[in-house]
């Protein structure tokens, strides 16, 4: 089975490289330890075909999240997660996610525009990866603040990869049903072990792809803006529409694919539906 390309840049979404707003779809709720919840997700994403790419394919994106009250999580986009830190300002626990590689067809099962990509021909695919890791966030006010650091168990990679975001949210009313936005600065990071899985380009994939040899170190690998903006249209629907913009930074930025095929550049752009039972 092939790896949707679309769903890589999905992963990385938490990662400050893409908005993981688009499964965000509901405004938060009270914080309670009772009862098992369930959110199905669907919508348009406009996104480039792989992280770094200066061309754009939009792709229709399912999503399930089951929930536990505030003590359990799990969906494609987050992965799964416990709050074994839970107050009314603080969550923090362990995080497994799935990294789901990069094929270098830069085929995609999720793809309904903009067609495929001959830019990753030479370098091999990068497998599947589990990623565990830890995650803290703190919210107080109207601002919240994420960190998230995870590192691969081995497959495709076995680096450490993490992001940090700050957000400003608030309740836009007099409109209709009030929505609710959210904006703020995304920055992503990563090990050499991480880096080296997507954007190194050795003697022999040079040969094969045309690409100048490179060695990406570790670092800070982009920064960025994200904002979603949530409207509730029913007591368990809501549309979401999320944007966002990162500049690569650093080793992967200056990696020969970026610069050759690519772009420092990545922008994004979602709308979605969202129902919740």
């Amino acid at each position: 089975m092939t790896r949707a390309t679309t769903l890589t840049v999905l992963t990385a979404a938490t990662l400050g490289l893409a908005s993981a707003g688009w499964a965000q779809t509901f405004p938060e709720e009270p914080r309670t330890d009772q009862g098992w919840n369930v959110r199905l997700d669907f919508g348009l994403l406009a996104a480039p075909k792989y992280y770094g790419d200066d061309d754009y394919q939009i792709s229709a994106l399912p999503g399930v999240r089951v929930g536990y009250g505030d003590i359990f999580f799990a969906s494609i986009n987050e992965g799964i997660g416990f709050n074994l830190i839970r107050t009314g300002t603080l969550r923090a626990g362990p995080i497994l996610r799935y990294d789901f590689g990069r094929d270098q067809d830069g085929d995609s099962l999720f793809r309904v525009s903009g067609g495929g990509t001959n830019d990753l021909l030479g370098l091999g695919d990068v497998d599947g990866t589990v990623e565990l890791g830890g995650f803290v966030e703190y919210s107080a006010n109207q601002f919240e603040a994420y960190l998230e650091v995870r590192n691969g168990l081995g497959g495709g990679h076995d680096g450490m990869i993490g992001s940090a975001r700050f957000d400003y949210k608030t309740t836009i009313s007099g409109f209709g049903p009030p929505a609710f936005f959210s904006v703020g600065p995304t920055i992503s990071f990563a090990s050499s072990d991480y880096n080296d899985a997507f954007f190194d380009v050795n003697a022999a994939q040079s040969a094969a792809s045309g690409l100048a040899v490179y060695n990406a170190g570790g670092g800070i690998n982009s920064y960025g803006l994200s904002a979603s903006l949530t409207i509730p249209v029913s007591q368990t629907a809501a549309i979401t529409a999320i944007a966002g913009y990162d500049v690569l930074s650093g080793d992967v930025g200056d990696s020969s694919l970026v610069q050759q095929r690519g772009s420092r550049s990545q922008g994004r752009f979602g709308l979605f539906t969202g129902f919740q039972f």
